[in-house]
């Protein structure tokens, strides 16, 4: 409703309060439905791309197992990768069988959804427009393409993140 000056008045603290709630619980639906959908990935999707298979290779070749080393990726997501291939190799699964692997990945892009999210509320606090800008700019297509499967994109893109947040932290700090 308007007031005699023809603003909308400002919120009150409990209202706030409740928006700041419904806002936390949009989050916990939405996270849920896509933890959800990427432990139903684990149970359908066995396949990997050529890259994610080279990595795979790469890891092996870190754990010993295997003596090729492919140059057409970088060594981190394969150090990344080890204690999927250590499990691998333990179960004597078969070399195409990459759901250890995926399984890795499924919980490192999960942990990603919530640390953004977490980064976000710490800096601009639970409120829909926070929210709003998580659910369109963090879950997107890309996302769903890429969750289920070895994505060496992520870990440059955490390296990326973390480097804006020391670089703010450094600038804050000056």
């Amino acid at each position: 409703t308007m007031s005699a000056t023809g603003r909308t008045p400002a919120p009150t603290a409990a209202g706030a309060a409740t928006h700041a709630r419904w806002a936390g619980y949009g989050f916990v639906a939405l996270a849920a439905t896509i933890g959800s959908w990427l432990a139903w990935s684990l149970l359908v999707v066995n396949i990997e791309f050529d890259d994610g298979y080279a990595t795979i290779v790469n890891s092996q070749y870190f754990l010993g197992i295997s003596g090729d080393y492919l140059w057409s990726r970088a060594p981190m997501m394969a150090w990344l990768l080890m204690p999927a291939e250590w499990a691998a190799t333990v179960l004597d699964l078969h070399p195409l069988d990459v759901r250890p692997h995926h399984a890795l990945m499924v919980a490192l892009h999960f942990a990603y959804l919530l640390g953004v999210w977490r980064l976000l509320r710490t800096h601009f606090g639970t409120t829909w427009p926070v929210f709003i800008a998580w659910a369109a700019a963090i879950p997107t297509v890309v996302f769903f393409c890429y969750a289920p499967f070895v994505s060496n994109d992520l870990l440059a893109g955490l390296v990326a993140l973390a480097m804006l947040k020391l670089a703010d932290r450094y600038a804050a700090d000056r």
